[in-house]
């Protein structure tokens, strides 16, 4: 057995009736209807049903900046997943990010072979998070390949970025648990609202890989020692980041004994034994220390 959330309770009786009420393509478009009657229309791409755009959480703007992400629930309504949503604001990034960015950009890009959602495979789930050192780039990828040759469902994560994600607060505001890092929040956010329509568009949740290059393999390190991110996956994919490039003066011996507990724990087949590591904990307290605005 892994640690994932085996509860499928918000799909309810679903399981017993089929993963989706409905599913068509025409050779542009291909059409999903869950069982609240949610109609995800995304791309028809041959082999492959590519859904984006789908937002996970409401816009972090207004009264939600700097705040926790809200998960949207979807009810009886239409979503249009055949377009790229947009890239996340940033305040220190190349064009043409710097001019057409906005904040409504907490979305997921869905990426699966048919044949795997028509026949509800559960195939197993890559959740991939962007580099760009923390202030720029998007998840407007084309999973196209990786999803036909190695039977994957690709979900593609976007989430806030520079001040936006990492702006350390004074406090913490009522109804918060944390001062900072919003964006590996929307990381997790994003992961909890997959979990439920991965399974209907044929993935297998309890199979799923968080994998990240440079600024977002330095945060899949951090995910790991984060027990609110356990429930969504059991296997991590780290590029190009190690865990020792958290090295200023404040986080330098929390990363060197992290480092020798990863080592350590290289054979060990479950994630939440980080949770008896002190040191896990003392990292998790100083990743705010590491990412104050301007640093």
């Amino acid at each position: 057995d892994n640690y994932l959330n085996r509860n499928w309770d918000e799909i309810g009786d679903n399981w017993a009736t089929g993963n989706f009420k409905s599913f068509s393509c025409d050779g542009t478009h291909c059409v999903l209807v869950t069982w609240d009657n949610t109609e995800f229309t995304c791309l028809d791409r041959d082999d492959v049903v590519d859904c984006r755009g789908i937002k996970y959480a409401q816009s972090p703007s207004g009264d939600l900046r700097w705040r926790a992400p809200v998960i949207r629930n979807y009810g009886e309504e239409k979503v249009d997943a055949t377009e790229w949503d947009n890239m996340c604001a940033c305040h220190r990034c190349y064009s043409p990010q710097q001019e057409i960015s906005q904040e409504d950009c907490l979305s997921v890009n869905i990426a699966v072979r048919k044949e795997a959602l028509l026949n509800s495979e559960g195939v197993p789930i890559i959740y991939y998070y962007h580099g760009g050192g923390g202030n720029h780039g998007h998840n407007r990828y084309d999973a196209y390949e990786l999803v036909t040759k190695e039977n994957m469902m690709v979900i593609s994560v976007g989430y806030r970025l520079g001040m936006f994600a990492f702006l350390y607060l004074p406090e913490i505001e009522d109804g918060q648990e944390y001062q900072s890092n919003f964006g590996i929040q929307d990381q997790i956010a994003a992961m909890k609202f997959s979990q439920k329509y991965a399974a209907i568009f044929g993935g297998n949740p309890a199979e799923a890989v968080i994998s990240g290059s440079s600024s977002a393999g330095e945060a899949v390190w951090w995910l790991l020692t984060i027990p609110e991110a356990w429930p969504y996956f059991n296997k991590a994919n780290i590029m190009c980041m190690g865990v020792n490039n958290a090295n200023r003066p404040e986080t330098a011996s929390v990363s060197i004994n992290l480092r020798s507990a990863f080592y350590d724990a290289r054979t060990v087949d479950r994630i939440d034994l980080f949770a008896n590591i002190s040191y896990a904990a003392e990292f998790r307290t100083t990743m705010a220390c590491r990412l104050k605005i301007g640093q």
